[in-house]
């Protein structure tokens, strides 16, 4: 802060010395769309297949053991693949030849000043680099489980992979999946499930994936399982919307009433209103819909909103023992 301009050290009006920080809406690498969850300081790019910042790490985690399974393939290779440009996602570890790793293994040794025994007698070994290549080649058919889990969505474990891969069955529909279907799932909750509609809508991410399928099939897909049904009943699935206040008494309150995801889609999540009728200070109001028992859509305004109504002739103020206050206003004496 400094003092604003007129007034001396010891003047309480100050101004910001810098103008406000705020965090990018896009990486400054790959261009992916940032993530920041509600509660955390931390923001994250999205784009983790695809981002060079991440590049590195991203592929040493797909290669892993419990993932993918390359044999051969550490970190000290992976590193070099990347620097040297050889790898630039993980589809291109499919696309390496046995020229490519020698002569990856030729510069990384000219970087390091070294030069190995069987360069000085003559010879070229390429035993490891037949290895690797063998290893990259046994890692085309995994299991869906292990794809899911090697592809580094946040959140997603072992455990989250197999119950994704066991109740939707292939990789496509769980790729157009939408975060609510997904949080009817089995100890999948609404920031996990957003984290995954997250990863697969990113472009970077999607195009990435693309290009891997194209040499990596999953070998164990199937059709959904026969009991998902019973997890995507018009009730579940309103309370996996994350609408606010709408608890699972209330959706199910409303699929008795023949009320679901499609007949809330018609309809806008949040309108504002602004009435004629009331001070001009107070010209704007939020009003989320909320189901009344009795059949029909009414308005919910804070209770603060309470007292201004009550002067409002043409607002018909309905008392309630529980917050918010109902209102209800007829739209030919407001406007949007």
């Amino acid at each position: 802060m400094r003092p604003a301009g007129g007034d001396d050290l010891f003047s309480q009006h100050e101004e910001p010395r810098y103008p406000v920080y705020r965090l990018p809406a896009r990486c400054p690498v790959c261009g992916s769309h940032v993530v920041r969850e509600e509660g955390e300081a931390v923001a994250r790019c999205s784009g983790g297949l695809a981002c060079q910042a991440q590049r590195s790490q991203a592929i040493q985690h797909f290669a892993g053991r419990r993932m993918m399974d390359i044999d051969g393939l550490g970190e000290r290779y992976v590193e070099n693949l990347v620097e040297f440009g050889y790898v630039h996602s993980v589809a291109d570890l499919y696309r390496l030849t046995l020229d490519d790793l020698l002569d990856m293994k030729r510069r990384a040794d000219e970087r390091d000043g070294v030069q190995p025994e069987t360069v000085k007698a003559g010879k070229i070994a390429s035993k490891w680099a037949e290895n690797l290549l063998a290893g990259i080649a046994a890692s085309k058919t995994p299991p869906l489980a292990r794809l899911l889990f090697a592809l580094g969505i946040r959140h997603v474990g072992e455990a989250t992979a197999k119950t994704l891969a066991d109740w939707l069955g292939r990789l496509e529909l769980i790729r157009r999946a939408p975060a609510p279907l997904l949080a009817a799932l089995p100890d999948i909750g609404q920031v996990m499930a957003q984290s995954i509609a997250d990863f697969f809508a990113e472009a970077n991410n999607e195009t990435a994936l693309d290009a891997l399928l194209q040499n990596v099939t999953p070998v164990d897909e199937h059709a959904p399982a026969a009991r998902l049904a019973e997890r995507l009943s018009p009730a579940v699935l309103l309370a996996r919307l994350n609408i606010p206040r709408l608890t699972d008494v209330r959706s199910q309150q409303l699929a008795e009433h023949g009320i679901g995801p499609s007949q809330l889609a018609a309809l806008e999540r949040r309108r504002y209103w602004t009435c004629r009728c009331l001070p001009k200070w107070s010209m704007r109001w939020q009003i989320g819909w909320t189901w009344r028992k009795t059949g029909g859509w009414c308005a919910s305004w804070p209770k603060s909103a309470s007292t201004l109504a009550r002067s409002c002739k043409r607002l018909t103020f309905r008392p309630t023992c529980r917050s918010p206050v109902k209102l209800w206003c007829s739209p030919a004496h407001c406007r949007v």
